[in-house]
C-alpha cells in the first residue's frame, strides 16, 4: 500500500504461496502473513483494504485460496474482510519422563525421582507400546531424506482427507531438509509386506524436548495410533523428556491425538481460509471431513 502525498510504502500483507488438497482436488493457496500498516496510519482502513486486495487476487484466479493462522490483534480485521474460521490452532505436549515436571513441584530431588520412576512407567506401557503383531508387520525407521515413497503415499490418501497440504517430496524436501533454522529428521512406518510407506512423522530435536513439525498417515485411527506409539518408544530411547505438536485440525484427528498421551498445552491463534466466491460451501465440506494443517503449511 503505497501513500500517494508522499510516495511511501505505509503497509503489506504477505501470501506465500502452498498447495493444498481439498477433498481430492489441488488448489493453489496462499499462506496469508505479515499484516503491517505504518503506525502513522494504523487504523482500521488501510487494514481492511490490503486484506481486501488479497481477496481480489484469489478471486480473479478462479481456483485460488487463501489461508493462515493471524494473531489476535489481526484476526479481527481479517475475519471482517470476509474470511471463515475453520478451527483453532492447538499446542499439544506429551511428556515422556516425569522427573523434570515433578521436580518443579516437589521440594527435595530423591522425591521427584522416587516419585517420577513408577509413573514413567505406566506412561511407556499406556502410550509406549506397539505390540508384536505389528512388529512384525511394519519396519520403523530414521532417515534424512523424502524419496519416492512418499509421493506414493500421497496417491493412496489424497481422497482421504477434506484438507490438508500436499506432501510432495520435493516440497518436503525443501520445506524441511533444505531448512537453515533446524535439522529436520524423518520418522518412517513401512510395511514389511510390499516396502510401502504407510506413515511418517518430521521432528527436530532440542534439549531433550522433541517438536513434530509434520506428519502422513494412510489411517487417522489405527495407523496413526500405532505411528505415534512407536514414535514414543524411540523418542524415550532417544532421552527425550517430552513430544510437542502444534496443529490445526478435526475433532477426530484430536481425540486420537489425546488418546496416545497428549495433553493441550494452549489454545492460540485462529486457523482462517477465503475460498472463490463459487465455492463458499468448501469451508462447512471441510469442517464435516478429516483434515489438519501443521507447521510445514505455514509460512517459513
Amino acid at each position: 500500500m503505497k501513500h500517494d502525498p508522499s510516495d511511501a510504502i505505509v503497509g503489506s500483507y504477505a501470501l506465500f504461496p502452498r498447495r493444498l488438497v481439498v477433498n481430492g482436488t489441488p488448489f493453489q493457496a496462499y499462506i496469508c502473513g505479515d499484516l503491517i500498516v505504518d503506525t502513522k496510519h494504523r487504523s482500521l482502513g488501510p487494514a481492511v483494504s490490503l486484506v481486501k486486495a488479497a481477496i481480489a487476487k484469489c478471486e480473479a484466479d478462479k481456483n485460488s485460496i487463501l489461508f493462515g493462522f493471524p494473531n489476535e490483534f489481526s484476526a479481527p480485521v481479517i475475519l471482517m474482510s470476509g474470511f471463515k474460521q475453520l478451527s483453532e490452532r492447538i499446542k499439544l505436549t506429551k511428556v515422556l519422563r516425569t522427573y523434570p515436571y515433578l521436580q518443579r513441584h516437589l521440594k527435595y530431588a530423591g522425591i521427584s525421582k522416587t516419585a517420577a520412576y513408577p509413573i514413567d512407567i505406566l506412561l511407556s506401557i499406556r502410550f509406549g507400546r506397539t505390540g508384536k503383531r505389528f512388529k512384525n508387520l511394519f519396519h520403523f525407521d530414521v532417515i534424512s531424506s523424502f524419496d519416492e515413497r512418499f509421493d506414493r503415499l500421497f496417491e493412496k490418501t489424497v481422497h482421504s482427507f477434506a484438507l490438508k497440504g500436499e506432501p510432495s517430496r520435493d516440497y518436503l524436501n525443501w520445506r524441511f531438509m533444505d531448512s537453515p533454522y533446524e535439522k529436520n529428521l524423518i520418522f518412517t512406518m513401512e510395511s514389511k509386506l510390499d516396502k510401502s510407506l504407510s506413515g511418517y512423522i518430521v521432528f527436530c530435536s532440542n534439549q531433550k524436548r522433541c517438536q513434530i513439525v509434520d506428519l502422513g498417515f494412510i489411517d487417522p485411527q489405527e495407523t496413526l495410533k500405532l505411528m505415534l506409539s512407536a514414535f514414543h518408544c524411540y523418542q524415550k530411547s532417544q532421552k527425550a523428556e517430552a513430544i510437542a505438536f502444534d496443529f490445526a485440525g478435526d475433532a477426530q484427528f484430536m481425540n486420537q491425538l489425546l488418546k496416545s498421551g497428549f495433553s493441550v498445552r494452549s489454545r492460540e491463534l485462529k486457523t482462517i481460509i477465503y475460498p472463490p466466491s463459487g465455492l463458499k460451501h468448501m469451508v462447512d465440506e471441510i469442517q464435516r471431513g478429516c483434515w489438519y494443517l501443521t507447521a510445514g503449511d505455514n509460512d517459513v
